[in-house]
């Protein structure tokens, strides 16, 4: 199973705040599937042109079934 965030539209990086929005619905949806385990890639950090300390954060209080990149270690322990 995957779950997609949206980044882009027609080309465009999407707002920060739009973003947010669709990790904090990523997120309740991680928090009402526990058993399933949900491997994060660096989501915004590449074409949309995010830093990671921009986009690591929003994922904040995720789940234990969330694993992410180690170098989002950072702002995520």
């Amino acid at each position: 199973m995957a779950y997609g965030i949206p980044v882009k539209s027609q080309h465009q990086t999407l707002p920060l705040d739009a973003i947010a929005q669709s990790v904090r619905e990523f997120v309740a949806y991680a928090d009402a599937n526990p058993s399933l385990t949900f491997y994060v890639v660096r989501v915004g950090c590449g074409q949309a042109g995010y830093a990671d300390a921009q986009i690591a954060p929003l994922f904040a209080g995720a789940g234990a079934n969330c694993i992410f990149s180690e170098k989002w270690k950072p702002w995520l322990d």
